[in-house]
Formats: structure tokens, C-alpha cells, sequence
């Protein structure tokens, strides 16, 4: 996944937050002008000790939806909600390296930051017990 696929996931997810009823123009303007938003990067890692695969991807089915998950490389991306009411999605990156675990988090943000990637990364840490 690169810069360009996690602008895209953001700005879809944002347009899927219209009211019911939005014509499917009214989406994609609303998509379009998210995509126009800043993207905010935030990361953080933390000794864990040893946390299990299985424990992190236990974490992120409780808060959001897995965009993909690769055990091999012990890496899950997930969409999750963020911000004031859960209104902003984050797409957040998390890994696990011989006990260190890697959260990485991107989010658009406007021009009241919401701060929704350090959000993300909270929520995560807090589900994990950390």
C-alpha cells in the first residue's frame, strides 16, 4: 500500500460518512473535497514485551476494519474510526518486531485538527492494555 492508495481509502471513507439518503454526486463531492484535506501522519512504538499476532489483530477487529492483513510479515492495516465522534477515519499501520510494536496512522485532517491519527494510535494502545 502506498501514499496514493491511503489518500483514496481516506477520502472514500470520508464520502461514506454522508447522511443516508446522499445522492451518489452528493458522495463523491463529498470524497473529493476530503481528498483536497491534508493528510496528518502520526507514529509511535513501544516495548511490549511480547505481544502475539493474534493479540494485535485481536485489538484492531475490536475498533475498526482490516483492509489487510498479512501474518507472515506480522503487519495488519485497518481503517479505523477517529476523531471528534469517530467521524474521521484513520488508516492505521500496525506491526510487531521482536516485542517492539509500530503504529503508524494517517488522517485527514481540516482546519480544526481532530489530531484522529494520534487518536487511532491511542485507541490501539489502550486496547492492547499499554
Amino acid at each position: 500500500m502506498d501514499r496514493k492508495d491511503i489518500e483514496l481509502i481516506l477520502a472514500e471513507a470520508l464520502g461514506e460518512l454522508a447522511p443516508d439518503g446522499t445522492s451518489e454526486r452528493g458522495i463523491n463531492a463529498v470524497s473529493s473535497v476530503a481528498a483536497s484535506l491534508k493528510t496528518h501522519c502520526a507514529y509511535e512504538s513501544f516495548d511490549s514485551g511480547y505481544v502475539t499476532y493474534a493479540v494485535l489483530k485481536s485489538a484492531v477487529i475490536d475498533l475498526g476494519e482490516t483492509i489487510s492483513d498479512d501474518k507472515d510479515h506480522d503487519r495488519i492495516i485497518a481503517r479505523i474510526p477517529s476523531g471528534i465522534g469517530g467521524f474521521n477515519p484513520a488508516i492505521v499501520v500496525v506491526a510487531s518486531d521482536n516485542g517492539t510494536v509500530h503504529l503508524l496512522a494517517y488522517a485527514k485532517e481540516g482546519l480544526i485538527k481532530q489530531h484522529s491519527a494520534e487518536k487511532a494510535i491511542r485507541a490501539i494502545r489502550e486496547r492492547l492494555g499499554v
